[in-house]
């Protein structure tokens, strides 16, 4: 019985052993195929011409004033999702306080020149522009620069309040108009 079994392992062993010896022929015939159909009148890598590796251009004065300047601001949030012609960016002075006057700083920064770059803001119940408070108006704005604008606002209500920009960017074609939203969270932020 050992004999048979001793017999049966060996033979199983053969088959495998004949499987392998079979695949790794067709491996080396596949390698042997693969490198004879390399050109061998090529010259060697350290031979052949390079083509010029472009070094990233470094950032504009421009570009470093505007990122320095939004440091730490968050982005509006688009009404749409047509291709912006402008960015904003806002940040809170202080911690929204119902009666209290409250400055929100907003950056705006066009993506493209133009000749004149304006906001109007409106705001949604639980929120006020005090009377007087001026439109944010630019002349010749240029692509990439930051624009500021301190917005004042008084919450008169607890819970999370909207103000509107509609952004209106006079550039070479037509106007192009935007609207952002920037919220205001007024005493503790609702649960769930």
């Amino acid at each position: 019985m050992r004999r048979e079994l001793g017999r049966a392992r060996c033979a199983r062993f053969a088959t495998e052993h004949e499987r392998v010896g079979i695949l790794s022929r067709w491996i080396w015939i596949a390698g042997v195929a693969l490198l004879s159909a390399c050109d061998g009148d090529a010259p060697p890598p350290e031979a052949q011409p390079r083509a010029p590796v472009a070094k990233p251009a470094a950032p504009s004065e421009k570009a470093l004033a505007t990122a320095k300047l939004v440091e730490g601001m968050v982005a509006a949030v688009r009404a749409d999702e047509s291709p912006a012609a402008v960015a904003v960016k806002f940040d809170l002075r202080s911690r929204p306080e119902i009666g209290k006057p409250l400055t929100i700083h907003l950056v705006f920064i066009p993506q493209i020149s133009g000749t004149a770059l304006s906001s109007t803001f409106v705001c949604e119940q639980g929120l006020m522009v005090p009377a007087g408070q001026a439109p944010a108006e630019f002349a010749s704005v240029e692509a990439g620069a930051g624009y500021t604008y301190d917005l004042s606002v008084v919450p008169d209500s607890n819970g999370v309040h909207y103000v509107s920009a509609i952004v209106q960017l006079q550039a070479p074609g037509q106007p192009r108009i935007q609207t952002f939203s920037v919220p205001v969270v007024v005493g503790s932020p609702p649960m769930g």
